[in-house]
């Protein structure tokens, strides 16, 4: 039986706003791609979402920067979770 939860990427998803919209979102009942350049940061906002790594929540070490790795992290995504529904773009760009 597939998962009905809804699925959110969130770019920036290891430190400050993104982490808040995380823990927020996985409240909610969201599966999440944790995007952003510090793995151990994402690895940590998991795990302080309560889920488990890979059924409820994944880290994805991308650079928003680089347009390869930003298809990647949505394909990604779709790959882990077989779905997206909501985006939250947070993570800086320079």
């Amino acid at each position: 039986m597939s998962d009905s939860r809804p699925v959110a990427l969130i770019t920036g998803a290891g430190t400050g706003i993104g982490r808040a919209a995380a823990l927020e979102l996985a409240r909610r009942g969201y599966r999440l791609a944790l995007v952003g350049r510090r793995a151990e940061h994402l690895h940590k906002t998991g795990a302080a979402t309560g889920g488990a790594q890979g059924a409820d929540w994944v880290a994805i070490p991308a650079d928003v920067g680089v347009q390869a790795q930003v298809c990647a992290m949505v394909a990604r995504t779709v790959e882990a979770f077989g779905r997206l529904d909501a985006l939250v773009n947070n993570a800086g760009y320079a």
